[in-house]
């Protein structure tokens, strides 16, 4: 789905396009529709304000789900998410949501706000995008009243979490995962590697128990640091303990660890870890798409502030008789009575009633010739 068919394909329920956002009415309930992802799989939200909070009206809809729309209630705002696998699928998609929206809102008790925001009175002509949200208003307020900077403004993203916490949290988790370790080497006299895995698994499911900052390359550093530090602490453990059982004298874990590094190389450091780091990195893969996913719900987008230009272009008047798109279904029904009443008259329909007398096909004698 382009933004060109988008536009097209809104207009068709009588809205108006502000480039991704279309704005409209559907049975005196104002809504707006944004395109939020183009392409072969599009995906659409549709957004209702009410004078309420929008959660009674979930039960309603959930009573009778519509395939591809998914409804979620913020506050006053009913919210519907369209996500099909085609643009073959929209148009149908966004009637069903329209429709079921509509009867469901008037069901649960709610209503659209009736008062404008701007001078806080009642009997509204006009709808207009306002406070972020598509709403009554007046078109005196919106010449008058409207105190709002000519250009668009876009808050910043705001990043959930807090950054100590997290550390405090994937240390701990590095803690949890060795100490399985810890417990079978002492139990069972040596080491099994393949534990290891756990250390960062754990890490990061405490970095999010702590609601660490929900940065992917901070989550990502703060789980990768205590989990190798970690696994580098078993090894001076282990070599604590060997040193120790043959030393026929005390010794410390700090004289062992000086001791360690002074007689070892890098690489002798590293080669009797192989096994262990091994099994330690391939804990990181199910840890990253937990960090993924955190990272991704714990950023939220503000919508962005529109301006005074955007605001009055979104401005349409109000007609109770408005409706999303007319119904095939009601053409064919009014067909269907049309074509009844002439049969009750014993004349013939001919499918152009609704057109006029000028529109009649006009009939043609035939004489029967006798041989």
């Amino acid at each position: 789905m382009t933004n060109l068919y988008f536009e097209e394909l809104m207009a068709e329920f009588g809205c108006k396009s502000i480039r991704e956002t279309a704005f409209g009415a559907a049975e005196g309930f104002p809504y707006s529709a944004e395109l939020l992802a183009a392409g072969e799989k599009p995906r659409m939200a549709v957004r209702f304000l009410l004078d309420a909070p929008a959660a009674p009206a979930l039960p309603i809809l959930k009573q009778n789900p519509i395939p591809y729309i998914q409804w979620k209630a913020e506050d006053n705002v009913l919210l519907g998410n369209i996500k099909v696998p085609s643009d073959f699928y929209a148009k149908v998609a966004i009637r069903m949501l329209l429709s079921a929206g509509t009867r469901a809102l008037p069901q649960a008790g709610l209503a659209p706000p009736h008062t404008c925001p701007l001078c806080g009175q009642p009997h509204c002509d006009t709808y207009a995008y306002l406070n972020s949200e598509y709403r009554e208003t007046h078109a005196r307020c919106l010449a008058d009243k409207l105190d709002l900077p000519d250009k668009d403004y876009t808050p910043p993203v705001v990043i959930r979490g807090n950054y100590v916490t997290g550390i405090i949290g994937a240390l701990l988790g590095a803690i949890l995962g060795a100490i399985p370790i810890w417990a079978l080497a002492l139990s069972r006299g040596r080491v099994y590697s393949a534990f290891y895995a756990f250390i960062p698994i754990l890490s990061t499911l405490m970095f999010r128990l702590f609601r660490g900052k929900a940065r992917r390359n901070y989550a990502g550093l703060a789980v990768f640091v205590p989990s190798v530090a970690m696994a580098f602490v078993l090894e001076q453990i282990w070599y604590w303990i060997v040193q120790a059982d043959a030393s026929p004298y005390p010794i410390s874990l700090w004289q062992t660890m000086a001791q360690y590094i002074r007689y070892n190389s890098f690489g002798s450091a590293v080669y009797p870890m192989l096994f262990p780091l091994a099994f330690l990195i391939a804990g990181f893969f199910p840890a990253a798409v937990v960090l993924r996913q955190y990272a991704a719900h714990g950023q939220e987008k503000q919508r962005t502030v529109r301006g005074a230009p955007y605001v009055r272009d979104s401005a349409q008047p109000i007609n109770p008789a408005d409706t999303p798109e007319t119904d095939t279904a009601a053409d064919t029904s009014a067909a269907g009575a049309a074509k009844d009443s002439a049969k009750a008259d014993g004349t013939a329909y001919n499918g152009a009633t609704s057109a006029g007398p000028d529109a009649t096909a006009p009939q043609q004698e035939t004489t029967e010739v006798q041989p």
